[in-house]
């Protein structure tokens, strides 16, 4: 019986993982859960966000003080990012830029879709990023 469970539970998850439409990963992202930030986060005036640019295969956005952008790819439920740069204006206030930053620096995540208006990004040491679409964004459908 157990066996049967989990072999149900395995095809579910399967098939949800396989037929996750990963074409919604296109527009702009807000932030809204860096692990070891979540407290500099929430008190922030101006989130950083990621806007993906899904048919050139690049992303823009800004990391708390300055702006960045790289290259993406997405194939199935993963999702890597590579070149990853950004502006060098330096501002009082570093920390979420900088753990930012370190958390996608040449990074590949497993994209946990929540809903088609969020993400969780889970890369492999376990770490989660949250990212929410923005409402400039979900308008432009």
């Amino acid at each position: 019986m157990k066996i049967l469970s989990l072999a149900a539970t395995l095809l579910i998850l399967f098939y949800f993982t396989e037929n996750q439409d990963t074409s919604t990963i296109n527009g702009k992202w807000e932030f809204i859960s860096i692990s070891d930030a979540d407290s500099l986060l929430k008190n922030s005036e101006r989130k950083p966000y990621i806007n993906f640019h899904e048919g050139e295969s690049r992303f823009s956005g800004y990391a708390g003080c300055n702006r960045m952008m790289g290259g993406y790819e997405v194939a199935g439920d993963s999702l890597v990012l590579s070149q990853v740069a950004a502006t060098r204006m330096l501002c009082e206030e570093m920390r979420i830029e900088d753990t930012l930053l370190e958390k996608i620096s040449g990074k590949s995540f497993y994209l946990d879709f929540e809903s088609t208006k969020q993400i969780n990004l889970i890369d492999s040491s376990g770490d989660t990023l949250v990212i929410r679409k923005t409402r400039d964004s979900l308008e432009e459908k």
